[in-house]
């Protein structure tokens, strides 16, 4: 098509071009040179096309409809506002959407240059970034568990405190201080608060 595709087409396209789920991954990544250029996973597929639908929604509002009309300054000007508003982490995954979903027939004469641009501004734009959070556990969990003001979830998170059980795994925890007897019930019924 010498006008290129209309957008919500090459979406199509992308799908079932880079559609690698139940194929695997490994294999993909010896054919290919080390990056699989489909998505093996549903999750994947659907972080992904988030992703490609926010491209495409943002295009459509500065009315670009199809793919042949899309420039590289469309792209770094997405990319910019997008690294604005998301951490490291979510933009690299930006990254990845768009490295894949420029791999679709549709993109074939601007995909080089997309992936050139992404390259070249890849640290720019994670710079834009806020950095990347970590879970990082609490100072003070016996005050934590203080505060809940709830008894049975106070119960809940001292036993997940104690025991370093997971909360799908408290009942486990229960049921075998009923086993050990009546003075570990009683211990239990004191660490409750």
């Amino acid at each position: 098509m010498s006008g290129g595709y209309p957008l919500k087409h090459s979406i199509v396209i992308y799908v079932k071009e880079d559609n690698g789920i139940g194929e695997s991954k490994h294999e993909a990544k010896k054919l290919y040179g080390g990056v699989s250029p489909k998505f093996h996973s549903y999750e994947t597929k659907e972080r992904y096309l988030a992703v490609i639908n926010n491209l495409k929604e943002w295009l459509l509002e500065r009315g670009v409809k199809r793919t042949n009309r899309v420039t590289q300054d469309h792209l770094l000007m997405f990319l910019e506002e997008k690294a604005k508003d998301v951490c490291e982490s979510t933009m690299e995954l930006i990254f990845s959407a768009l490295r894949k979903f420029f791999n679709a027939s549709p993109w074939r004469n601007q995909r080089e240059g997309f992936y050139q641009l992404i390259d070249i501004y890849h640290d720019y734009f994670l710079s834009l970034s806020k950095p990347s959070g970590e879970a990082k556990p609490f100072s003070n969990p016996v005050g934590v568990i203080e505060k809940i003001r709830f008894p049975e979830y106070r119960s809940v998170a001292t036993i997940e405190y104690r025991s370093g059980a997971r909360i799908d795994e408290v009942p486990k925890v229960v049921e075998s201080f009923r086993y050990q007897g009546r003075r570990n019930l009683y211990r239990l019924s004191c660490l409750q608060g």
